[in-house]
């Protein structure tokens, strides 16, 4: 396997790194203690073995030193015939991307991203050979699973001691173990000190941050608000336009119930005449059965009409039960309006006088500075009363009336 290129952001001890790496030939790390160096190993080690869907107690291990931000590690890499880009970030915002350079043009993301990173390394990698060279600094050093491959372990003690694998042949791990005990040290108070009170600064300048965050977060607050009182204002004008409608509406329907009243009315009439003219016909038969003919018409009309006056009242009933309701919501809407009309001229009272003390401190201020300077050119006219007026004096005295034409400005 070939890199090209690691990136890690926000893991353990390192901030953020982007490291480039050569075409050809091999790359050393190298640096003091404590400043990253096993946190990179550590940061590939991650990226290959521990998948995103992890908890966050089971990745504690990973948050970075000032306990802020999402552990970030990206490799772009080549094994076998592929060339690709993998990413993952863990804990609070879990991700996994793969993005196949070569042979072909794909992309993965989630669990599928992991499985096909997954497979190029089973396919390209021997995943045995790779976690036995892994040691993590102040970890055990113990022998790799390797039990199976005997002839990777004769390879290994060759390629360290050099003697083909002879009994007396110095055995790789301990090797290995020298060179731990040469380069670790459990010890190192002067660092961890300096980076307790880096911690310690980093707390601080984070409490005041976040103390400008929630002024800011008060005065923006204050300023939605208002826009808020405005737009309710406008939804409260709809509203009653939307209200005064409807009332025009059921006026119109209780003007049609007062017409079918009238027409009520004029049946009626013409009832009271067929009696009279019933009447009138008794003197003769058909006269008369045309007259109860007649009046069983009107009878039948009169029904009709007396059940749609019925139907009428009640629908004025309904109406007018309607109107109440509406009004009353009208009245409700109006007493909401003039709340946050007293709102909106509340906050905009408070807006201008904060302006005012502004102004105020600043013509304070303003002030102050002219009667400094004044007095030191009354200071001065005094020590010219009491003296010959010297180059220095002079000059002092322009000085003093510089500051005194740059106060009035």
């Amino acid at each position: 396997m070939i890199f090209h290129r690691l990136a890690v952001s926000r893991f353990k001890g390192i901030r953020n790194i982007d490291i480039a790496f050569a075409p050809k030939g091999i790359t050393l790390v190298e640096g003091r203690n404590e400043i990253g160096k096993s946190s990179l190993v550590h940061a590939l080690t991650t990226l290959f073995e521990e998948p995103i869907s992890r908890t966050r107690r089971k990745l504690e291990h990973l948050i970075p030193n000032d306990g802020s931000g999402t552990p970030e590690i990206l490799l772009e890499a080549e094994s076998g015939n592929y060339r690709f880009v993998y990413r993952k970030s863990y804990i609070d915002d879990k991700a996994a991307e793969l993005t196949l350079l070569a042979p072909r043009s794909e992309r993965y993301e989630g669990n599928q991203a992991q499985e096909g990173f997954d497979r190029i390394l089973n396919e390209t990698l021997d995943r045995s050979l790779w976690k036995a060279l892994m040691l993590q600094q102040g970890s055990a050093i113990g022998l790799p699973e390797v039990e199976d491959q005997q002839a990777l372990m004769a390879a290994l003690d060759n390629a360290v001691a050099g003697t083909g694998g002879a009994p007396d042949a110095e055995s790789l791990y301990a090797r290995i173990g020298e060179e731990y005990k040469a380069y670790y040290h459990p010890g190192h108070s002067g660092e961890l000190q300096r980076l307790r009170d880096l911690r310690n600064a980093a707390e601080e300048a984070a409490a005041a941050a976040k103390d400008i965050r929630r002024r800011l977060t008060e005065l923006e607050g204050k300023t939605a608000s208002a826009g808020r009182m405005r737009l309710l204002l406008a939804t409260l004008n709809d509203r009653e336009t939307t209200e005064r409608r409807a009332e025009r509406a059921c006026r119109e329907r209780l003007a049609g119930i007062e017409a079918r009243e009238r027409a009520l009315e004029s049946e009626r009439t013409r009832l009271e005449l067929a009696r009279h003219g019933r009447t009138s016909a008794e003197r003769g038969l058909e006269p008369r059965k045309r007259l109860v003919e007649s009046e069983s018409k009107a009878k039948e009309a009169l029904a009709r009409i007396a059940t749609d006056l019925d139907a009428a009242r009640s629908f004025e009933m309904e109406a007018a039960r309607i109107a109440r309701e509406k009004k009353t919501d009208v009245e409700r809407r109006d007493q909401e309006r003039t709340r946050s009309e007293k709102l909106v001229a509340l906050r905009r009272a408070d807006h201008e006088h904060l302006r005012d003390r502004l102004d105020l401190e600043h013509l304070r201020e303003r002030k102050a500075r002219i009667d400094a300077s004044r007095d030191r050119v009354r200071a001065a006219k005094v020590e010219i009363a009491g003296n010959l007026v010297t180059d220095a004096a002079a000059a002092e005295i322009r000085a003093a009336q510089d500051e005194v034409e740059r106060a009035r400005v």
